[in-house]
């Protein structure tokens, strides 16, 4: 591999407000453009047909687009981080990014907090007699904590490309898209006294979490 390792999310410069409207605008347009296609391919007037073939193959370009677009590569030699995560773990980061705009708090603690939601992290904490219960609350505890610290979009940014970073790291062998597993992983390694403090009482690490991981079959490491 070669090439700076970096991770930049474009989105998550926008507000949660810019991206509903976004979303929502996106999503009325092809609604109404989809529609119009079907109407006017079964019209008899050859020059709506034309435009309906038109609409049709451009709703089938973008649609092909995205789906190239949310796959994220097989191999990476470099660059964005951002290309080689997986859908979900995109998910799970917008979801942690606006519980910490709104709520206020530390990013990285909300990103465990959706996290240990995952099936399998609860299977591998299972695996390691781990109380997730306990873990959710002491976790829960930290969060409350914090709960009137306002960290800035340039701070939340740092810390999320410095966990994936790590995440991409940590990965022995093979690497492999940016799973949520591996972001877990990744989370004591960050500049984070509570996060390190949380694994560290529950004996959460590198090692351990990949050897339960390999152990279930969730993942390959």
């Amino acid at each position: 591999m070669s090439g700076e390792l970096y991770f930049r999310y474009p989105i998550l410069d926008l507000t949660y407000g810019q991206r509903f409207i976004r979303r929502t605008g996106y999503t009325t347009l092809h609604i109404i453009l989809a529609v119009a296609a079907v109407v006017m391919l079964f019209s008899d007037v050859s020059n709506l047909f034309l435009l309906g073939v038109l609409a049709s193959a451009y709703l089938l370009f973008r649609f092909g687009i995205k789906l190239i677009r949310s796959k994220p590569r097989i191999r990476f030699r470099g660059g964005n981080l951002l290309e080689f995560t997986a859908p979900r773990t995109k998910k799970i980061i917008l979801a942690a990014y606006d519980r910490s705009v709104f709520l206020g708090g530390s990013f990285l603690l909300y990103l465990a907090r959706e996290l240990i939601e995952e099936p399998m992290i609860i299977r591998v904490l299972k695996g390691l007699d781990v109380g997730r219960d306990e873990f959710i609350s002491k976790l829960e505890a930290y969060l409350a904590d914090e709960r009137g610290i306002k960290e800035t979009n340039i701070w939340r940014q740092a810390k999320l490309e410095e966990a994936m970073i790590q995440a991409f790291i940590l990965q022995e062998s093979e690497k492999s898209p940016i799973s949520p597993f591996h972001l877990f992983v990744a989370l004591p390694h960050t500049d984070n006294e509570k996060v390190r403090r949380l694994f560290v009482l529950f004996g959460l690490g590198t090692d351990n979490l990949t050897r339960a991981a390999r152990y279930h079959s969730l993942i390959s490491v």
